[in-house]
């Protein structure tokens, strides 16, 4: 019987010490804008001073942050956010040619490159941006196209 219980006490032990192995907690979100419309594309970046983690915006403005691999998350800690390469082609200009029969026509417009949010959120310290990531972690941002960040949130914050 004592065997028993030493040898219950040992499993349980190495479960505690092997649950608390791994620091890394899972983050994930969506990036939306403020009317509920998600953000496209881009890639989110959490940096704590030390390290940097990243996450790419899906087409539904999903993310799941990997610091070594695949949705690997991060370590506990504090973290400033902000979001890079949120841009792309605006084609609602561009009209198509189409060729006559027996003719070719040839027509080239470059789309511009527009920057689908503001820039105060490509920067971490002007996004306003911070999360502690103490375990599991969903962290949903509002972020605003370019001029429309209202004032009393366009200020940097102090650091």
């Amino acid at each position: 019987m004592k065997k028993n219980i030493f040898c219950l006490g040992i499993m349980l032990l190495v479960l505690v010490v092997m649950s608390g192995c791994s620091n890394k907690c899972k983050v994930s979100g969506k990036v939306t804008f403020p009317d509920g419309t998600p953000l496209k594309v881009g890639m989110i970046i959490f940096e704590d001073g030390v390290s940097q983690a990243r996450g790419n915006i899906d087409e539904n403005g999903n993310y799941k942050v990997s610091s070594e691999g695949k949705n690997d998350g991060i370590k506990r800690g504090t973290y400033n956010v902000y979001i890079t390469q949120a841009n792309g082609f605006d084609t609602s200009g561009i009209e198509s040619v189409e060729s006559k029969e027996g003719q070719t026509n040839v027509s080239m417009q470059v789309a511009p490159l527009v920057n689908f949010i503001d820039s105060k959120f490509e920067s971490p310290t002007t996004s306003g941006l911070k999360v502690e990531v103490k375990g599991k972690t969903v962290y949903d941002i509002t972020v605003y196209k370019p001029g429309e960040v209202p004032a009393e949130s366009a200020a940097a914050p102090e650091q």
